[in-house]
């Protein structure tokens, strides 16, 4: 083992584990975490070592502090060796065959890229290594932890080295890569190592240096040295060991010439390790390198400037006075090629106002967030700020950096810059928007009557001066507040008043999505007369997501369901996955009303996924929620409770009941397929009690069928009786096809637990065509009468039917009943079990979409995984399908 490694065994041992899982077919991400010059460089450098000495191919990148606002230029240096071409810089030359514009230059779309090039059919595995990637610039991190998620069937290692702090904190949290701490060393193996550097050093400072190093081998090395060399006034007391090493990086330092110094100055403050550009700054060759090289503190290699340690760059900096950095930035800024890096190093160079070059980073600001990089947009926007005088535009750029925040998820950034704002010089409109992003990254929690109106009344000036589509731009801001919040009778009659006074009618989208979601009892009819005509409009993806949502406000699974797999198609082709994620959520609950357990499923395990990757908590809580209602459906009543419990918890914390209704939904659908039927009449009822903090105008409507089911089964009908009077009026006031579904089974169930007499099976089938697991309730209902009956014959047909229904739903408490019911009937039924069900959500998906004739990577850019993961899952799932061949996957699929 060589020196540097003294001490590493357990980790050795892990990192082993890791390449010979890599080496077998299996995937790995991993970081490495510790504190400065623990020695994390080093086992990364080991690891490169050993891939090398088994044939891997091994990319290797490091992230440069002063590099973080450099879009993907972490990513650039990682994958050059993969490109034949090598004067190709560019990540859309790189990875996309410049075929691309900046808009398209998302990080989840070009994670897909890299993943797709990794797979580019090299046999040997591969090593992705990033040391000190704390320092990478967002868009690269965003790239690497996506991939590193991805890695699961590839034979590729992600492994990533990381300095504890803030940033690393940040970057992890939710990340999902797994971490291995590194920490201190032994004494007995920090002794080993003052011995090894400083040999013959007296005991007593030998002791010394192992107690102040407190076990991190930097600490010991250097601290050795200088010990070796300057006696024991070299080691003073009281100091954290990142000071200490950086007061011994400073003497170090301090002793080099003049132009050594400077240039290192310049290598600190540059944003690559560029030698020709470093030197040209510098205004000196190479020769002035030689003696921060023999210090220790630099190397140079054919093209690369690099310091030694990121320690070694801290120090740097911070010994450079103002003045000085600003006439280093000014000299890069000549220097450096990139029209990016220039105004980046321009705007560094400068103190005051500069309206011109305001301009420049407002328009480089604009450019990075097309490209997705939003954390440096953020920075770009308010730098561009500071260099404005016009406090009217400085305001205005301040408002598109808190656009930037919510964009990322970044509280902290919108809340740090929103008191910056002069508040005097915005417009009503971006005032409100900066109110809008902050409760957006915050959480969903309810607005107030008064803030909402304070939106409309605003939206409302709008329209005075002209500018409808401002207006509208506005109020959309907060349109799922105002479905999902109970509102007062005047903000609801607002609301629907600027409407009105807009001037625009049901035609326009933006104006059906607004009263479809805010007034749908009232406008429920007309919203679906006009919702038809806008599936062939040409609408923006989030719009198709938003009439979706309200598609479902107003009672239309069919129309929802083709908005959003509209909208969900287009978020994968233009790889928007934020959007995706909620747009998946919105479909994962459609189904879930629809009481499809499979498509519901799969809906919110990917929308979970997604929602913690984009960092918006609030889409995955609800996407969790659905997946309370497929536990429900499948009768896992302990997980639908947990669910529902964790969920009402957190609404009611963040104040947001207007989605206390689903809680109600999870628990009564549970609890019916427990066979508690008096507990889910209970559950149920809440949700259509208007004095019921659970209550909802529309959503109570998906309840309707379960709430009957429950009475009937509870022998609850004569409570019932009232409510569907009043919800039949309701229905015919709003047109809702979800209310008129279950009230058809309501009455349907209702009547047969008399009498068959009167009843017509074929009337009911024909009125619940679009509503397949009402259909199967009232075929269940009409089976279960005539075998009571004991009309055996003409009961099983029914009872068949149901069961293939609830069975293709993946219904399986229901499926049971039904089972149960059929033996009863005198048939034997065969034993319970679907193919599909032996499937994870992600197979189901991958199964269905090989099953429609997709190649593996058209797949993989469907699901955002690369192609060879696709193909690892196929092979998995086959056998467990019964099926040998890619063309049996449709038949396989099917309920039987």
């Amino acid at each position: 083992m060589t020196p540097q490694l003294r001490g590493r065994e357990k980790e050795l041992e892990r990192l082993t584990a890791v390449l010979d899982l890599v080496a077998a077919g299996e995937g790995q991400a991993l970081v490495l975490r510790g504190p400065a010059g623990i020695g994390k460089t080093t086992l990364v450098a080991h690891v490169a070592g050993e891939a090398r000495g088994r044939g891997w191919r091994v990319l290797r990148a490091a992230g440069v502090q002063a590099e973080v606002n450099l879009p993907y230029g972490g990513l650039e240096r990682l994958l050059r060796p993969m490109v034949t071409a090598s004067r190709r810089r560019s990540i859309d030359e790189m990875l996309l065959d410049g075929e691309t514009d900046e808009a398209d230059l998302r990080p989840y779309r070009v994670a897909l890229a890299v993943l797709e090039r990794l797979d580019d059919g090299e046999a040997r595995p591969t090593l992705m290594m990033v040391d000190d990637a704390q320092w990478l610039d967002e868009a690269t991190w965003q790239v690497l932890s996506y991939v590193g998620r991805r890695l699961g069937d590839d034979a590729f290692l992600l492994l990533m080295s990381m300095r504890d702090g803030e940033e690393t904190t940040r970057r992890l949290t939710g990340s999902g890569l797994p971490e291995t701490p590194v920490g201190p060393v032994s004494d007995e193996v920090a002794r080993e190592i003052v011995a090894a550097v400083a040999p013959g050093l007296p005991t007593v400072l030998v002791l010394r240096v192992v107690e102040e190093a407190g076990g991190n081998p930097l600490g010991l090395h250097e601290l050795a040295t200088a010990a070796a060399s300057a006696g024991e006034r070299a080691l003073p007391s009281g100091l954290s060991l990142p000071q200490r090493l950086d007061d011994t990086f400073s003497a170090a330092i301090a002793d080099l010439p003049a132009p050594s110094r400077h240039v290192l100055r310049v290598a600190a403050l540059h944003d690559t390790d560029d030698a020709e550009e470093i030197l040209g700054a510098a205004g000196l060759t190479a020769a002035a390198v030689r003696p921060a090289i023999d210090a220790r503190l630099a190397e140079l290699g054919d093209t690369a400037l690099r310091l030694r340690h990121p320690l070694i760059r801290s120090a740097v900096v911070r010994s450079i006075p103002a003045a000085d950095r600003r006439a280093i930035h000014a000299a890069l800024a000549l220097a450096v090629r990139d029209e990016d890096r220039r105004t980046w190093h321009l705007a560094a160079a400068v103190t005051g106002r500069d309206e011109p070059l305001g301009d420049a980073m407002a328009d480089l600001a604009f450019r990075l967030r097309q490209r997705g990089a939003s954390h440096t947009a953020l920075s770009a926007w308010e730098r561009a700020a500071e260099l404005t005088a016009d406090s009217g535009r400085r305001a205005y750029r301040l408002v598109k950096a808190i656009d930037c925040g919510y964009d990322s998820g970044d509280l902290a950034a919108i809340n740090r810059l929103a008191p910056l704002v002069d508040e005097s010089r915005l417009t009503p409109h971006e005032m409100l928007a900066i109110v809008a992003r902050r409760n957006a990254v915050d959480g969903y929690g309810e607005m107030g009557d008064a803030q909402l109106l304070t939106f409309i009344r605003t939206a409302e000036q709008w329209l005075a001066a002209g500018d409808v589509d401002g207006a509208f731009d506005l109020i959309n801001m907060v349109v799922f507040r105002l479905y999902f919040s109970h509102l007062a009778p005047g903000t609801r009659q607002a609301a629907l008043v600027f409407v009105e006074h807009s001037g625009r009618g049901l035609d326009d989208p933006h104006v059906l999505a607004f009263v479809g979601l805010t007034a749908p009892l009232d406008n429920g009819r007309a919203v679906l007369e006009a919702l038809p005509h806008q599936l062939t409009q040409p609408i923006d993806t989030q719009f198709q997501m938003i009439l979706g949502a309200t598609s479902l406000a107003v009672g239309s699974l069919s129309l929802a369901r083709q908005f959003l797999g509209t909208a969900a198609a287009r978020c994968r082709t233009q790889q928007r996955v934020g959007l995706l994620a909620q747009t998946l959520v919105t479909q994962a609950w459609a189904s879930a009303f629809g009481h499809d357990a499979y498509a519901a499923g799969g809906a919110a395990a990917e929308a979970v996924r997604l929602g913690d990757e984009t960092g918006w908590p609030h889409w995955t809580a609800a996407a969790r929620m659905a997946q309370g209602m497929v536990a429900a459906l499948r009768g896992e009543d302990a997980i639908a409770t947990q669910v529902a419990d964790g969920a009402e918890k957190a609404l009611l914390g963040a104040g947001l009941h207007g989605m206390l209704c689903l809680v109600q939904l999870i628990r009564g659908t549970s609890a019916l397929a427990a066979g508690n039927a008096t507990a889910a009449f209970d559950h149920l009822s809440r949700a259509l009690d208007p004095a019921d903090m659970a209550y909802h105008p529309t959503i109570r409507f998906w309840a309707v069928g379960t709430l009957a089911e429950a009475a009937v089964m509870a022998g609850r009908t004569g409570e019932l009786a009232p409510m569907l009077d009043q919800l039949d009026a309701e229905e015919k006031l709003c047109g809702s096809p979800a209310l008129a579904a279950g009230l058809v089974y309501a009455r349907a169930a209702v009547r047969l637990e008399h009498s068959v007499d009167d009843y017509s099976p074929e009337e009911t089938a024909t009125a619940l065509a679009a509503h397949p697991f009402d259909k199967a309730r009232a075929d269940h209902a009409y089976g279960v009468r005539l075998r009571r009956d004991r009309q055996y014959g003409k009961a099983r047909p029914y009872l068949r039917s149901a069961i293939t229904i609830f069975e293709a739903l993946g219904a399986e408490a229901w499926a049971a009943r039904s089972r149960r019911e059929l033996r009863a009937a005198g048939e034997t039924v065969r034993p319970a079990g679907n193919a599909r069900d032996s499937l994870s959500p992600q197979e189901l998906q991958i199964a269905t979409l090989a099953a429609q004739g997709l190649t593996n990577k058209e797949i993989g850019r469907q699901l955002f995984l690369s192609p060879r993961t696709v193909g690892t899952h196929l092979y998995r799932l086959f056998p467990k399908l019964g099926i040998t061949a890619r063309a049996e996957l449709a038949a396989a699929l099917s309920p039987h």
